[in-house]
C-alpha cells in the first residue's frame, strides 16, 4: 500500500488521499486495484485502508463523481498509470 501510495496522483477535483478510506485487492493480469472511498464505509474510517480479499469484494460504486476514485497499479513496474473518478456524481 506505501508503494501505491507514494505514486498515486489524485485526479482533478478529487480530495486528498488521507480524506478517503482505501481498498486494495489484487486484479487481473497482477495488477492491483484500489477503490477510494470519501467517506467511512463498511466499517473502515478515512485516512484508513485495507487490503479485501479480491477485486470483487472492492467497493462496487458505479458513480459518484470524485467522492469515489479508482485506481490502477502495475506492480512490476511499480507505476500507478491511472487514477480516475467514477462517474459524474
Amino acid at each position: 500500500m506505501d508503494s501505491i501510495e507514494k505514486r498515486v496522483r489524485m485526479p482533478p477535483n478529487a480530495g486528498r488521499l488521507n480524506a478517503y478510506s482505501r481498498f486494495y485487492a489484487q486484479a487481473e493480469h497482477g495488477r492491483i486495484m484500489g477503490v477510494y472511498v470519501q467517506d467511512a464505509y463498511e466499517g473502515l474510517a478515512i485516512g484508513k485502508r485495507r487490503w479485501v480479499r479480491s477485486a470483487e469484494d472492492l467497493p462496487g460504486i458505479m458513480d459518484g463523481g470524485c467522492y469515489v476514485v479508482t485506481v490502477i497499479y502495475i506492480p512490476g513496474k511499480m507505476t500507478v498509470p491511472t487514477a480516475w473518478c467514477n462517474g459524474d456524481g
